[in-house]
C-alpha cells in the first residue's frame, strides 16, 4: 500500500475499484481519506484514485458477420493483422 500511495495518481479499470481501494486504505493505514476529491493525504503526500476504463474497439458490423467464428479462428485472424506467427501461440491457422 505504501507503494502504491507513493504515486501521484492510481488508476483502476472501474469505479467500484478506486472505491475497494479507498476503502481498504481509510481501514488499513493512518491516512486521510478525502471521499469527495477520490484522494488519499499521507504523511503529506496526495494520491488521487481514478478510473480509466479500457476496452477493445471493434467495427461495427463485424460481430454480425463473424458469429459463426470460434474464438481460435478470431485469435488466428487478429494475429495475422498484427503480424504475428499464430503458430507461435500455439494457435492452429
Amino acid at each position: 500500500m505504501d507503494g502504491l500511495l507513493g504515486a501521484d495518481l492510481i488508476g483502476f479499470h472501474i469505479q467500484s475499484h478506486c472505491n475497494n481501494f479507498l476503502t481498504t486504505v481509510d481501514r488499513a493505514l493512518e491516512a486521510l481519506t478525502e471521499w469527495d476529491h477520490f484522494a488519499v493525504n499521507r504523511k503529506g503526500h496526495v494520491t488521487r484514485v481514478r478510473p480509466y476504463p479500457i476496452s477493445v474497439a471493434f467495427p461495427e458490423n463485424s460481430h454480425a458477420a463473424d458469429e459463426s467464428r470460434s474464438a481460435g479462428a478470431e485469435l488466428s485472424a487478429l494475429c495475422a493483422e498484427m503480424g504475428i506467427e499464430a503458430s507461435f501461440l500455439g494457435v492452429g491457422v
